[in-house]
């Protein structure tokens, strides 16, 4: 197999490096070649032999440079087509694309052409009064740089996500037919039959994973199982995360049970006990989610030299199984509202206290949705900022991110603010829906006769109450909503590096209190249902009033202000990534 070598100054050497490339056969996907890779080492080498040849070259007039600079174009345009093959052999691009980058490459020579053209420098007489104007352009240097683009080398990295979502996908859908569901109502034979089928899902992701990883990158520089763990590290810390959140908020575990304690003492301390649990319980998750993108970045870096894209498909994985962690998700709201459905009918109590149990367990399901919701967010917007940082790039900008930058600083302190009052919105907007409705309610009670004493035949106005809840979703979330997006353009086009500083802020504030909102509010629902249940008085008690009074608060928590942080997150880095070029 032949080996292609740096070509400096009309000599072939080998270099400093170690690495090789290796070039693919576009047409057949077959290896025909091997490209040595350069060091910083030869790169450093290949200006200095620049610089030693612009020393004679600086001293040539424009004209002579000129002619030098023709020839050479002509020389080009000569051997064309064997430029072409050469370029198709070292590089595995198709014959067209060569031609299209020896076009490219033509035109740089032909605007060389110019320059002496442009070096020769301008005099204009009686610009002012008694002032002439005299201009003279010097070249600073050389710098030239190749680098090959290996088109049939890319393809597996486009497939990767891909094939790793549609082998979530399949598993989820097999996983789902081994969910059966029992006569018992205890909520840990419920939560193991939940979860067969998500644990079923994600053994077969890891093990399709494996396979996909040695089939895509079996020709890959590095070892193919660094994605390989990359993925399963999400998967695994995606599962994690929902297992700190089934600790959290399951009245099976001591948390729940200490705020059904603390229930005794009053609302007060109900809530106290909450905030705490939640507060707990992201210490936890932010160690999981570092773990995890610590093991991706060593997969990618491992598999293909770029630690990024292994954070970005490690979110892949944390998400393959999204169709097993939805329906287990999407298990609660059914089993709640079947509790109400079973009330409404004033069905027998036994009716209630078997949907009451299904909906405790609903509770905690949610709770782990959300888990893998937020770090996939995390993960993402990670993945996401260094494309941002790419693109600005790309556009001609750079950005920086030293904290010691005022404008960085600034950034910072606002993206770690923004969060928080995201969250003031939504929680906001939820009290004065809730007003309306406790409103609605109590008119339709002093209205209509015999509403309040439930005589028969009597229906109160339920369409009116469904129209007020309806409304206040659209209208309370445009404020919030339009931060996300308005934000990060007004930061953007001020300063580039403060708009970095405030997407790191949100990124940090924004995942601690989604995990913190949502675990909280999943302990204080858990806690009443564990009151509930005969414990500490059971249902009527004053400890079960302070319960209901933690639930109430921890219902945007959970089910608002803690999930929209995953839209917020989400948002936020996309805008500012569409919109990069406009900043620079």
């Amino acid at each position: 197999m032949s080996l292609i070598q740096h070509f400096v100054n009309g000599k072939s050497y080998k270099g400093n490096s170690n690495r090789k490339g290796k070039v693919f056969n576009p047409a057949t996907g077959e290896q025909e070649s091997e490209v040595i890779l350069g060091s910083k080492e030869d790169l450093n080498n290949t200006v200095n032999i620049a610089r030693k040849a612009f020393e004679s070259w600086s001293l040539k007039p424009p004209l002579q440079r000129a002619r030098v600079m023709f020839k050479f174009k002509e020389l080009i345009e000569r051997n064309s087509e064997e430029i072409a093959k050469l370029i198709v052999s070292e590089h595995g691009k198709v014959y067209e694309d060569a031609k299209g980058s020896l076009t490219r490459g033509l035109e740089v020579v032909e605007f060389a052409c110019g320059i002496p053209q442009m070096l020769k420098g301008e005099f204009t007489e009686n610009v002012g009064k008694n002032v002439d104007s005299w201009s003279l352009r010097q070249p600073l240097g050389v710098c030239a740089g190749i680098t090959p683009f290996n088109f049939p080398a890319m393809v597996p990295m486009w497939m990767f996500p891909m094939a790793i979502a549609l082998v979530g996908m399949v598993a989820s859908i097999l996983g789902s037919f081994l969910v059966k569901g029992g006569d018992s109502t205890d909520s840990k034979a419920l939560s193991h039959a939940l979860h067969r089928g998500t644990n079923v899902a994600m053994g077969l992701t890891i093990v399709g994973t494996v396979g996909i990883s040695f089939w895509l990158f079996d020709s890959a520089q590095g070892n193919p199982i660094g994605l390989a763990i990359s993925v399963i590290g999400g998967l695994i810390v995606g599962w994690a995360l929902g297992k700190t959140a089934e600790f959290y908020t399951s009245d099976h575990f001591g948390p729940v049970k200490k705020i059904a304690a603390q229930s005794e003492t009053g609302p007060a301390t109900t809530v106290l006990s909450g905030i705490s649990a939640g507060m707990v319980s992201v210490a936890a998750s932010v160690i999981l989610v570092l773990a995890g993108i610590g093991v991706a970045y060593w997969g990618g870096e491992e598999t293909l030299g770029n630690g990024i894209y292994g954070i970005a498909v490690a979110a892949i994985g944390m998400l393959a199984t999204t169709g097993a962690v939805v329906s287990v998700d999407a298990y609660g709201p059914i089993a709640d509202n079947a509790g109400g459905i079973a009330e409404m009918a004033e069905l027998d109590p036994s009716v209630r206290e078997v949907t009451d149990a299904l909906d405790s367990l609903g509770n905690t399901t949610a709770a782990i949705a959300k888990g893998f919701a937020v770090g996939s967010a995390a993960l993402t917007a990670l993945a996401l900022f260094k494309s941002f940082e790419l693109a600005v790039q790309q556009a001609g900008g750079s950005l920086t991110l030293n904290v010691g930058e005022v404008d960085v600083f600034i950034g910072l302190f606002l993206g770690a603010g923004l969060p928080f009052l995201f969250a003031a919105l939504t929680i906001d907007a939820v009290g004065r829906a809730a007003t309306a409705m406790i409103e609605e309610v109590r008119r339709q009670f002093r209205e209509v006769p015999g509403l309040r004493e439930g005589k028969e035949g009597v229906t109160p106005d339920s369409a009116r109450c469904v129209a007020i809840s309806t409304e206040a979703s659209l209208k309370e979330m445009i404020i919030p909503g339009s931060l996300a997006v308005v934000v990060p353009l007004v930061v953007g086009f001020i300063d580039i590096d403060a708009l970095g500083g405030l997407l790191a802020g949100a990124l940090v504030t924004g995942f601690a209190l989604a995990i913190f909102m949502a675990n909280a509010g999943g302990a204080w629902d858990n806690a009443k249902k564990y009151i509930e249940a005969g414990n500490h008085g059971g249902k009527g008690s004053d400890p079960h009033k302070a319960a209901v009074v933690g639930d109430t608060v921890g219902d945007p928590f959970k089910d608002t202000s803690g999930p929209a942080m995953n839209i917020l997150l989400k948002v936020m880095t996309i805008v500012s990534l569409v919109f990069a070029s406009a900043f620079v």
